[in-house]
């Protein structure tokens, strides 16, 4: 169900993209601003969803740009499950995970003040898997 510049149960629209996002379902998102959407590439950014279908821009290449019309999902309702991409070690079941430079998930069981978990995996799985993700993100505090 391609939603567009709207986001699968959220009120926020989305209508840019700072980064590539095709092929990317599982992978974790971040806002840039209030109507924009980038991979999040670091444990120290806010989590806002997870991708469902990937999309490009509409100038391939060129970003920021805007949603090709109808591409881009995203989960973004906290406590929801969904279809997760494990990169780096891979993830244990029933463990935190934070998001890598890439995208994607792993382990994380020691993250410093001001990084932020991204839920817990309801199924294992190695690098370049899937598994089943709880989306509750938590900041670290000091």
């Amino acid at each position: 169900m391609a939603l567009g510049s709207l986001t699968y149960k959220t009120p926020v629209k989305i209508a840019l993209i700072g980064s590539n996002l095709t092929d990317k379902a599982g992978f974790i998102v971040k806002l840039t601003d209030e109507s924009s959407v980038a991979l999040c590439t670091t444990a120290a950014a806010r989590p806002y969803g997870v991708i469902v279908v990937g999309c490009d821009s509409l100038t391939p290449g060129t970003y920021p740009s805007q949603i090709a019309a109808g591409a881009l999902e995203i989960v973004d309702a906290y406590g929801s499950t969904i279809v997760a991409m494990a990169g780096g070690t891979g993830v244990t079941f029933g463990s935190s995970v934070t998001v890598l430079n890439t995208g994607a998930c792993q382990d994380s069981p020691a993250l410093g003040a001001g990084e932020w978990s991204v839920g817990y995996a309801l199924s294992a799985a190695a690098a370049g898997e899937s598994f089943l993700l709880s989306f509750t993100p938590v900041v670290t505090q000091a």
